[in-house]
C-alpha cells in the first residue's frame, strides 16, 4: 500500500505475471483531488486506465505468464492511499 498526506507528481512499479490468469487487484481512497492510474506492458502501450477515486475493482484476462507490467500513478494534489495487487 503506498499512503501519503500530499502528493503531487508521479510514481510507477513494475510487476511480473505469474500465470496467464494473474488477477490485478487495485484500490484507493483518494480523499482530496485525483490520481489517475494507468497500466502498460513492457514495450510501454496502454492496457487500461484504471478507476481516478475510492474504488476498489480487479482486472483479469490481460496478462501473460512470465511479462512485466507496470503502473504509472499520476497524482495532482492528492492525499489517501492506494494499493495494486498481482495475484
Amino acid at each position: 500500500m503506498y499512503k501519503f498526506k500530499y502528493m503531487n507528481g508521479s510514481t510507477q512499479g513494475w510487476f511480473t505475471a505469474k500465470n496467464d490468469s494473474t488477477k490485478l487487484i487495485y484500490s484507493s481512497n483518494i480523499k482530496e483531488e485525483t490520481v489517475v492510474s494507468q497500466l502498460y506492458n513492457r514495450e510501454h502501450s496502454l492496457i487500461a486506465s484504471l478507476p481516478k477515486r475510492n474504488n476498489i475493482d480487479t482486472l483479469w484476462g490481460v496478462f501473460e505468464k512470465g511479462e512485466k507490467y507496470k503502473i504509472h500513478a499520476i497524482a495532482k494534489k492528492a492525499k489517501g492511499n492506494f494499493d495494486f495487487k498481482m495475484e
